[in-house]
């Protein structure tokens, strides 16, 4: 008798990793070896650099350019355009899906990325499905309470499907969270 696992295969896309980057080395560093051993494997994988530095660009290209594909630019961008940058960069891989990472996020143990596709898929209503975080030390509301939807409950509601697992909706919210993308969301730019 075969078992049945609670998230059914699903047919094959293109997912890819993007990361994006403001010239924090060691980050960067422990990023990408965090998303290589808790992630697991990609269609294609990206860094974009929004330094603006090409000296800093080489230097990426020295240190990561067997691994992933790198898009520099100058000037500067900025958050939003470098935001689209790694859009537009994904959509040009062929991208269905897009893992979205900033250079400063270390993943706690291994993250199911088909399950969070599968949720995608069964709920297209969503724009993308994020990873929750431990509070910013900044903020100390979110310091005192460890966490940034306690302090706003009303913008969230809890879900629980017997095939995809639970999951947390905000209504409100776009984050930049480690998420996975759907091309939908990305061709909205």
């Amino acid at each position: 008798r075969q078992l049945q696992h609670a998230v059914p295969p699903v047919l094959a896309a293109v997912i890819v990793l993007g990361i994006l980057g403001d010239g924090r080395r060691e980050y960067l560093a422990e990023t990408v070896a965090s998303a290589a051993v808790n992630l697991g494997t990609f269609d294609a994988q990206f860094i974009v650099d929004d330094t603006g530095d090409p000296d800093y660009h080489e230097e990426l290209r020295d240190l990561y350019g067997d691994r992933f594909v790198l898009a520099g630019h100058t000037p500067k961008l900025g958050m939003a355009g470098a935001v689209s940058r790694v859009w537009q960069v994904a959509l040009s891989m062929g991208a269905d899906y897009l893992l979205d990472l900033e250079e400063d996020w270390v993943f706690n143990g291994p993250v199911d990325v088909d399950a969070m596709r599968h949720l995608l898929d069964t709920y297209p209503q969503l724009c993308e499905v994020a990873l929750k975080r431990s509070a910013e030390l900044n903020n100390p509301d979110e310091v005192k309470t460890m966490n940034f939807m306690a302090v706003f409950p009303d913008r969230y509601t809890e879900h629980d499907d017997p095939l995809v697992g639970a999951w947390t909706e905000s209504t409100q919210l776009f984050t930049l969270n480690p998420c996975l993308l759907p091309r939908r969301t990305l061709e909205l730019g």
